[in-house]
């Protein structure tokens, strides 16, 4: 693995050089980074889109809000707010990347750096996080290191029109987390062939494409953490969303209760979506498959996923993954993300 390279992040050269893109706006004007919005306390005159356009400023903050759009704050010489800029094309920007790769995500960082990380979008959502990820990105830049950072789509994302306007088969929704394993391979595999180092990050429903991925493609990345996942879901879990019920996990993250079905069109698509994420039986799907690349973090009170099971951690641990486990429950493993980073770039 590569080593950590200790750097402050850096977004632009100068706060100048960001400046001077945009002609439409006063020379004087600085930029504040993306990964340090922060929604103003009062509305601003001065707001445009990114190719010079007058926007709304709600207009513009319902779309920042949404992740639909990338802000830029801009202040005077007395940190003044004075205008705002948005961008709304969310796309992969690194030199010489097909086109048909740039909408495959999103992405933030130094594009010269030799680590790549990939991270593998979250649960069946439809919103690609974008000045929310650079925030993140950029606090975990000033110890992990000054890398390029790419937040990868699932298929549903790409196809947000079907998804919500027409009901989906259980097969077709399998069909959707297939792509989005070839998607993510897809991802991994370009920026291998420019030579870069190549690990993979993700939580949740990230967890489970990249862990599909893997069965997939074999071990394509140059190392993972993979956390609040399962190998083997529970029967009593999937099985009744494939049909359109909705089982949930008690805090004790092992006992299951019954909840209200979804309703609109959208929510039965992503609890399908959700089911043909977790059907597959992965310590049969990675049998032969050497995880010693795998960091994998599982809580023990996992009240959404659901704790690993005594033979999910006998096979994690047979086939050379490195496990942790947390006594917290789904959400609280975002505390232990620095050091699993970390690890996961030494050598």
């Amino acid at each position: 693995m590569n080593k950590i390279i200790i750097s402050v992040f850096i977004l632009c050269f100068t706060f100048e050089v960001c400046a001077q893109k945009y002609s439409f706006l006063p020379s004087d004007l600085k930029p504040i980074p993306s990964s340090e919005f922060q929604k103003p306390k009062q509305p601003i005159d001065l707001v445009y889109n990114e190719d010079g356009t007058r926007t709304r400023y709600a207009e513009a903050i319902k779309l920042i809000a949404s992740q639909l759009a990338i802000p830029t704050l801009f202040v005077d010489n007395s940190g003044v707010l004075k205008a705002l800029v948005i961008n709304e094309k969310i796309q992969i920007e690194y030199p010489g990347i097909p086109d048909n790769l740039k909408n495959l995500g999103y992405a933030y960082g130094n594009s010269e750096s030799d680590t790549v990380i990939i991270h593998s979008q979250g649960s069946p959502n439809l919103i690609l996080k974008t000045w929310l990820f650079e925030k993140n990105a950029a606090r975990l830049s000033k110890t992990v290191g000054n890398h390029f950072w790419v937040n990868v789509k699932q298929n549903q994302m790409l196809n947000l029109d079907e998804i919500k306007k027409r009901q989906l088969s259980f097969e077709e929704t399998k069909e959707y987390v297939t792509k989005s394993s070839e998607i993510l391979s897809d991802v991994i595999n370009y920026f291998k062939s420019q030579n870069k180092k190549v690990y993979l990050l993700g939580a949740s429903g990230g967890a489970f494409v990249i862990t599909d991925m893997i069965a997939t493609y074999g071990n394509i990345a140059d190392g993972y953490v993979i956390m609040t996942g399962r190998l083997d879901m529970n029967e009593e879990m999937w099985i009744p969303r494939s049909k359109g019920e909705v089982w949930h996990f008690n805090k004790d993250g092992k006992t299951i209760y019954k909840a209200d079905p979804p309703t609109s069109i959208l929510a039965k698509n992503i609890n399908l979506l959700q089911a043909a994420g977790t059907y597959k039986r992965y310590t049969k799907e990675l049998e032969g498959v050497d995880l010693s690349k795998v960091i994998y973090l599982y809580g023990r009170a996992d009240d959404k996923v659901g704790s690993l099971q005594k033979h999910e951690i006998e096979f994690l641990q047979s086939h050379g993954a490195l496990l942790i486990a947390s006594n917290g429950n789904h959400t609280s493993s975002s505390k232990y993300l620095e050091i699993l980073l970390r690890l996961m770039l030494l050598d």
